[in-house]
């Protein structure tokens, strides 16, 4: 990089601490004419800076000054809001941390996932036994597979056989088929 000239491969890790407010004077004046120069480090930096938008910190919000004590009795007592608040109502104020459950009920909730969890499991080994006893049933029962239940021949049984059937063909008269008359 010289003095007052950058080329992308040195103005790309600049521009995050650029868009931060990182940079002096002496590194910005050369990233910004490059930015003006360059269309592609430009629009990468444009990005960037819309990035960042979405992480900027937003303003307070105004709520009512009773607003979660309205909510709570409310969700307690399973009701719905009626009246809305009058602007005089509404006050800035940081939002607040959520409220801590009772211990009695974290050991429900902690009991109740805990017997989920515990029946997930058990559903799971049944799924699994079920799943291999079906398997073993549909296998044969043999070692050997055959499409039927006459006994296997060896090779030297089978040409044997053959030359038999062939001598016997041979010796066996062939009948003339019959002439049809009306």
């Amino acid at each position: 990089m010289t003095m007052g000239h950058i080329d992308c491969s040195d103005a790309r890790p600049l521009v995050p601490s650029y868009l931060d407010g990182e940079l002096s004077e002496a590194q910005a004046g050369p990233l910004r004419r490059h930015l003006l120069d360059c269309q592609a480090c430009r629009a990468g930096a444009q990005s960037g800076k819309n990035l960042r938008r979405w992480f900027a910190q937003s303003e307070p919000v105004a709520v009512p000054r009773d607003f979660a004590s309205r909510v709570a009795r409310l969700a307690f007592q399973g009701g719905e809001v009626v009246t809305a608040p009058a602007i005089s109502d509404f006050e800035l104020v940081p939002a607040a941390p959520p409220l801590a459950r009772p211990a009695a009920r974290k050991q429900d909730e902690t009991r109740i996932l805990n017997f989920v969890l515990r029946l997930t499991v058990a559903a799971a080994l049944v799924a699994l036994l079920a799943s291999v006893a079906i398997r073993n049933m549909s296998r044969p029962s043999t070692a050997e597979l055959r499409a039927d239940d006459r006994p296997t021949m060896s090779l030297d049984q089978a040409v044997e056989r053959l030359k038999l059937i062939n001598e016997q063909a041979a010796t066996t008269p062939v009948s003339a088929p019959h002439d049809r008359q009306p």
